[in-house]
């Protein structure tokens, strides 16, 4: 079985490039992978620590880096060394924008804006994480989600998926010979 070191490098929370990273090594078999996650890299420094392992490892480079000076830096290094190297967005961008015909205006973050989605979402997962296992049942009223089930069924996780999704989950445990809390 090969190994591929993959590194993983962006200006802002990497979330999209563990997913797209994992949906494209996982189109293969024959190999094992180990990611190198390098988040909120906005400078030629920040940038050095992740070329110094690269140096060392090899492997595969996938980054979302908006700043142009960073991605010839990093293309250029890479090139250097042999290693593959590639914008996880760019080939995208580019079709979008040729059939929108808009230019992009590219920036760190942007996808990530504190608005009220965002505040939502917070919110919610603060609301599960106080209503887990049939804790805090005062304002459980106020859930859009109350699972219910044994031990040990995934009620915790599951509620933790739908805080992430913006839906505010309670779970409360099944026990035989126990009442449900009067909400």
């Amino acid at each position: 079985m090969k190994k591929v070191f993959i590194h993983l490098i962006s200006d802002s929370t990497g979330d999209t490039l563990i997913s797209i990273a994992r949906a494209v090594f996982s189109q293969f078999d024959d190999i094992e992978t180990k990611e190198y996650l390098w988040t909120l890299v906005l400078s030629e420094r920040q940038l050095e620590k992740a070329v110094e392992l690269i140096d060392k490892r090899g492997g595969v480079v996938l980054h979302t880096l908006a700043k142009r000076e960073l991605t010839e830096e990093l293309e250029r290094q890479c090139k250097n060394r042999g290693v593959l190297c590639l914008n996880a967005l760019d080939h995208l961008v580019s079709r979008v924008s040729e059939y929108i015909h808009s230019e992009p205006n590219p920036s760190p973050g942007k996808q990530h804006v504190l608005d009220e989605e965002y505040m939502k979402k917070i919110d919610a997962i603060n609301f599960t994480i106080a209503h887990d296992d049939g804790q805090y049942t005062e304002n459980m009223r106020e859930a859009e989600i109350i699972i219910v089930g044994p031990s040990r069924t995934s009620k915790s996780p599951t509620s933790m998926y739908l805080a992430y999704r913006g839906h505010k989950a309670a779970n409360i445990p099944f026990v035989m010979g126990t009442k449900f809390p009067q909400i």
